[in-house]
């Protein structure tokens, strides 16, 4: 269990540390050239390790779901980065990391058990981001984006 916290909590500082240059990279250039250059850099840093790996089996199902899943994740990146673009990070960030709660929704509707701490504990996180969202210091302009890309990627 703690393990899995440490590395829960290592997972949320790597996909939030970047959050504040992403943010003034999207009001600079704008939300898609973000997307898009990232995209490219991750498939950049990616590629070498296609040459240590078996290809996989390309189905005609795989094959669309691969791209139905691409589609729907880039649509989830622009949503993110218009809400970094219109919002507050401290208040975009919170909503886009709610993910969590969608993937855990999501989870329990397809059958899986939760401990009922586990399920207080996200009700409480996803209050407060409701409640930070709804508070003053602009953050409301992004938060329906934001929310838009947590659903996505939950």
């Amino acid at each position: 269990m703690l393990l899995t916290v440490l590395l829960g909590l290592t997972a949320a500082a790597c996909w939030g540390a970047p959050d504040v240059w992403l943010a003034q990279a999207t009001r600079s250039v704008g939300p898609f050239p973000v997307v898009f250059g990232s995209v490219l850099i991750g498939a950049a840093a990616i590629a070498p390790a296609a040459f240590f790996v078996d290809p996989p089996e390309w189905t005609t199902r795989a094959v669309l779901l691969a791209v139905l899943l691409g589609a729907l994740t880039a649509c989830g990146y622009q949503a993110g980065f218009i809400a970094f673009k219109h919002g507050s990070v401290s208040i975009v960030a919170p909503i886009i990391a709610c993910e969590g709660a969608v993937a855990a929704t999501l989870a329990i509707a397809g059958g899986e058990h939760l401990r009922g701490s586990i399920l207080v504990l996200l009700g409480l996180a996803v209050f407060g981001v409701l409640l930070a969202a709804m508070g003053e210091g602009g953050g409301r302009s992004g938060a329906v984006p934001a929310a838009v890309a947590a659903c996505v990627w939950g």
